[in-house]
């Protein structure tokens, strides 16, 4: 059984730091729909670098997913619930701010970006020629961080608001 203590250890506790911090940067960004774009992808590739460069945060989310890893189901009770919740508002409270993404499904969103983001860091994607190239794979890495900065604009121009 994993405990509190050996789930912070395995990383996720390092996860709440990071993502935690990068939430106080976004909330700090200037008000307009430009700097709250731009602080929002920014946000985005801090969680996508973690993931990179913590890879057991993704795989025991993904164990979990699997339903692998029932006991770790306190883990969505203590930290992903509250944490995604934290990050849901704190991103509410800057489109708002900036007068965009009025009708964005934040909880959604978020939800979307973590699972993308640990597939991505898991597996990578499977080239045309059936190869796959890892997640390090460096151009493979820049296709996945445009595609995920184009899901997440998308979202915005597709939510209302001014979203320029």
């Amino acid at each position: 059984m994993f405990r509190r203590s050996s789930w912070r250890g395995a990383g996720c506790g390092g996860a709440g730091g990071t993502v935690t911090a990068a939430l106080e940067e976004l909330r700090g960004c200037g008000p307009s729909a430009g700097e709250t774009r731009a602080a929002l992808l920014g946000f985005v590739d801090t969680y996508l670098s973690f993931c990179l460069g913590n890879p057991e945060v993704p795989a025991l989310w993904m164990r979990r997913w699997l339903s692998e890893g029932a006991e770790l189901a306190e883990i969505e009770a203590e930290f992903a619930g509250p944490l995604v919740a934290e990050v849901a508002a704190g991103v509410r409270t800057v489109l708002d701010r900036a007068g965009i993404g009025a009708g964005v499904d934040v909880e959604m969103l978020v939800f979307t970006i973590v699972w993308t983001v640990h597939s991505f860091g898991q597996a990578g994607v499977i080239a045309p020629a059936g190869r796959r190239p890892g997640p390090r794979d460096l151009a493979s890495l820049d296709r996945f961080r445009r595609h995920l900065h184009t899901v997440v604009a998308g979202v915005l121009d597709r939510a209302g608001g001014d979203g320029a």
